[in-house]
């Protein structure tokens, strides 16, 4: 598999017909990479992860 872009996370082929996705940019948010067997739950869960800190962050800014 070629590495393949996704909302700034790099997919690739990991050991054990794994597939793992680490951020482009190192951020605070993900100091650790994604692990999934397939690449549409990998999308999934960093879909998932990217919208629990947007609403983080908008809950934070309202109460302040």
């Amino acid at each position: 598999m070629q590495p393949e872009e996704h909302k700034g996370f790099m997919i690739t082929d990991a050991p054990g017909w794994m597939f793992n996705a680490t951020k482009i940019i190192p951020s605070a948010f993900f100091k650790h990479a994604f692990n999934a067997c397939t690449v549409e739950s990998l999308k999934i869960s960093i879909n998932f992860a990217l919208e629990k800190i947007k609403r983080n962050n908008k809950y934070k800014r309202i109460n302040n």
